[in-house]
């Protein structure tokens, strides 16, 4: 949405959310309200809408990514982890989803562990 490219948060924010009262199915409106929670500090809000998209459709590796990213912004890197794990036992052949676990496992210096699942990864070819 342009209103969130151009720093107009609160405007954006409002309009999403309109748009969701009217259309509380509209996923795009989800994801970029998430986003743009995220950009105006709203963490709270932001982590209830990735929990709340994948709720509702838990096969939405996106909204695990989502998940992932914000808690990794906030340090807390442990519950970030948790998020890419739960996302690949409800979407086991997501080779997206490992590939960022084996990132963030690599980058916590869990080397061993990190390294086992970058290979996954790369061996699945996905």
């Amino acid at each position: 949405m342009a209103l969130r490219n151009v720093g107009q948060l609160a405007p954006g924010i409002e309009s999403l959310e309109r748009a969701l009262r009217l259309d509380p199915g509209f996923a795009d409106a989800h994801y970029n309200l998430a986003l743009t929670y995220v950009r105006a500090r709203e963490f709270d809000k932001a982590e209830q809408r990735w929990r709340a998209l994948i709720a509702r459709n838990p096969a939405d590796t996106e909204a695990y990514k989502g998940l992932f990213d914000l808690k990794w912004l906030l340090g807390d890197y442990e519950t970030a982890l948790e998020a890419l794990r739960a996302g690949i036992e409800a979407n086991p052949a997501t080779g997206d989803l490992r590939f960022s676990l084996a990132d963030a496992l690599l980058a916590l210096g869990r080397f061993e562990e990190g390294w086992f699942r970058y290979l996954w990864r790369i061996n699945r070819h996905e």
